[in-house]
């Protein structure tokens, strides 16, 4: 059945309470010319609100409970229920609004306790029907502590399971969970519903504990949100609205469909993945000239663009750029907090103002990496110094042009046991060939723009300055992902181009250190900036995405590092794992005894959904054939069951073309 719709999609009219203060009434209409004037134009004179809701996305609801300390964090506030109707709570909260004074925060209090739900009310916990005790896949993981311990991470699925409430599907209005038709897996700890790519990795891992159902449920739950809102949302709130996350629901669709051989699935997924695509495309993209600058003509001639672009006078790449550009509703009090140091503002002004900086803080959480030094014109992670919309990210567009890779491929598979003479079939062979053109398209742009052969390596390119973002501790682990896509084996690029490509690759990784690291693979190399995504900290994703890079590289050129790597992050997670008993949403790369990451605007979470999926992922590629790919030196903690401590030993020479078998094998493949 078709879902109901999730919220409606026009923006919410500005709140303004009808007893606020009298001095108020003229500091609002001030707050455009504010914006064109503070801060050398770092305002913004259009406001787009981060959602619809009449609560949640509501900047005046938002300050009160932020000043008056009502909730640990904004993100409390903006997961809690309502009680009534938005019309009745506001009503509530215009009330509190008495002699033109601001509310007291006793009255504040009573009106949250009197119209709101605890945070977390409208979710239930949920164990999947599909969950069994032993696995059949997990049973061939040769090695015993590494059967026991994907066989425990498998149950911890049923810890993180969850469904919306009955009444979530009934009064939409009252929550910001979407009204979702299909249970889900959370990553864990403070996110109580589930996002957009962690989705990626959590379903790889179900797959691998033969769940699939669960796995379907929750790709089909991103495929409605395409239906409703155009995209994906970045997860599942209605004050995600205005943004999403990295595309990877193409991939979800085609490791879903390769492990079940599910063709039914895949066309039926097809016009959501194409429409998710098309919203990329016309709200993410930007065309440049050859010399990098911004390409500003005419754009109502779609042919002669077209004809530009395969000629390559014109080029077409895409930003992480979210609409919104006021305050997170989730994180309100820190982004508020930003832009007062920025543009030495009261918290008042700082409320109610549209900016860069905040349009820059929801693009940065857009792509993932919320927050690192990557997004600051400094490398000391000074967030005020975000730039994120004039850059073009390296990753996003790897993503895209495996996914355009993909859709081609889907065609094809379509097309192929059709009569050639169909017209079915003729119109399945031009879609691929335009997906085919489009991935052209990008690889010529990336070639450009993004691979720097001096350095060797794909980095992230600064519109403002036309230039690459340079520097040796600019190192991220998002250089890594056109490896993962195959953009070095484009179609087209002879194999001395492919060769000259990946032998820099490694020249780069080497001349870096990025391999000295005990715990493997570090997200990136700027320290000191005490957020979350930088050094020393190792999240599993990207790790991931390198390991396949590497692995993919000609002559096995990279498939000791890719093992390295994989055989420390096992070892630190399995550590950490054994010493506490959870899993960490990140690790610190400089050991291997298992500890948390730091830094960022929360506290370290466990559970965790993406980790938990990357090590299933792992131990199915390469613990399920003879033994498992191991490091030097690196000690397992024991488990407190007897045996020895198991040291790993780094496989090389011929015992490297068995871990090749091993990796063909696994289940969830990479095209």
């Amino acid at each position: 059945s078709t879902p109901p719709p999730l919220h409606p999609s026009t923006p919410p009219p500005v709140h303004i309470p009808t007893a606020m203060h009298p001095t108020a009434f003229w500091l609002l209409p001030a707050l455009a010319l504010v914006a064109l004037l503070v801060g050398g134009g770092a305002g913004q004179a259009v406001t787009r609100p981060a959602c619809a809701h009449a609560v949640y996305c509501n900047n005046t609801v938002l300050q009160e409970v932020a000043d008056n300390h009502l909730v640990k964090d904004s993100k409390t506030f903006v997961d809690m229920e309502l009680r009534h109707s938005p019309s009745t709570v506001m009503r509530a909260f215009d009330s509190l609004w008495k002699n033109g004074e601001r509310p007291a925060r006793t009255d504040l209090e009573e009106w949250l306790s009197t119209y709101f739900h605890n945070a977390g009310h409208d979710i239930e916990e949920w164990v999947p029907e599909d969950s069994v005790d032993e696995p059949p896949l997990l049973a061939a993981i040769t090695d015993p502590r590494m059967r026991q311990w994907a066989m425990e991470l498998n149950l911890v699925w049923r810890t993180l399971g969850r469904r919306v409430s009955g009444d979530v599907l009934v009064n939409p209005d009252r929550h910001s969970i979407l009204p979702v038709q299909h249970p889900f897996v959370v990553p864990g700890g403070r996110f109580r519903e589930f996002y957009y790519w962690d989705t990626y990795w959590v379903v790889t891992g179900l797959l691998g504990c033969n769940m699939h159902s669960t796995a379907k449920g929750m790709i089909q739950n991103l495929l409605d949100m395409v239906d409703t809102y155009g995209h994906v949302l970045n997860g599942a709130r209605v004050y995600y609205q205005e943004r999403s996350q990295p595309p990877l629901l193409t991939q979800m669709v085609r490791t879903y469909s390769h492990v079940m051989k599910d063709t039914h699935f895949l066309k039926g997924a097809l016009p959501q993945l194409e429409a998710e695509y098309e919203f990329w495309m016309n709200s993410r993209s930007i065309l440049l000239n050859s010399d990098g600058s911004v390409y500003t003509g005419k754009r109502r001639d779609v042919k002669s663009t077209q004809q530009l672009l395969e000629e390559q006078k014109l080029y077409r790449l895409n930003q992480y750029r979210a609409h919104s550009n006021v305050a997170r509703p989730e994180g309100f009090k820190e982004d508020r907090k930003l832009v007062m140091k920025q543009l030495d503002l009261s918290p008042f002004t700082a409320s109610f103002l549209s900016t860069k900086l905040y349009r820059d803080i929801a693009t940065a959480a857009e792509s993932g990496w919320d927050f690192s030094s990557r997004w600051c014109s400094n490398v000391d992670g000074d967030l005020t110094k975000m730039r994120t919309t004039d850059l073009i990210a390296v990753d996003l567009n790897a993503i895209l042009y495996k996914n355009e890779l993909t859709l081609a491929a889907f065609y094809l598979q379509l097309a192929e046991p059709l009569d050639p003479a169909s017209p079915e079939r003729e119109r399945y062979e031009a879609k691929a060939a335009e997906y085919t053109t489009a991935a052209d398209v990008r690889a010529a742009g990336m070639q450009k723009f993004l691979w720097v052969d001096e350095v060797g390596l794909w980095l992230d390119y600064d519109l403002a300055r036309q230039s690459y973002v340079s520097g040796r501790s600019r190192f991220y682990a998002s250089s890594l992902v056109p490896l993962w896509a195959g953009l070095q084996r484009h179609t087209g690029r002879t194999a001395v181009d492919r060769a000259h490509i990946e032998e820099k690759v490694m020249i780069a990784l080497h001349r870096l250190h990025v391999f000295h690291h005990d715990g493997g693979l570090p997200i990136s190399l700027v320290e000191h900036t005490h957020q979350q995504w930088d050094f020393p900290n190792q999240w599993a994703p990207l790790t991931l995405f390198a390991i396949d890079g590497l692995e993919s590289l000609e002559g096995g050129a990279g498939l000791t590092q890719a093992h390295a790597l994989a055989s420390a992050f096992l070892s630190s997670a399995y550590n950490g794992w054994t010493e506490s008993g959870v899993m960490y949403e990140k690790y610190d790369v400089r050991t291997t005894d298992g500890i948390t990451g730091d830094g960022g605007e929360y506290e370290p979470q466990t559970g965790f959904g993406w980790t938990n999926g990357v090590v299933i992922e792992l131990l199915l590629r390469l613990c399920t054939k003879g033994q498992c790919v191991e490091v030097n030196g690196v000690q397992l903690k024991d488990s407190g069951e007897g045996g020895s401590d198991w040291t790993w030993v780094l496989m090389m020479g011929a015992g490297a073309a068995v871990l090749v078998a091993a990796a063909v094998a696994v289940v969830t493949c990479v095209v």
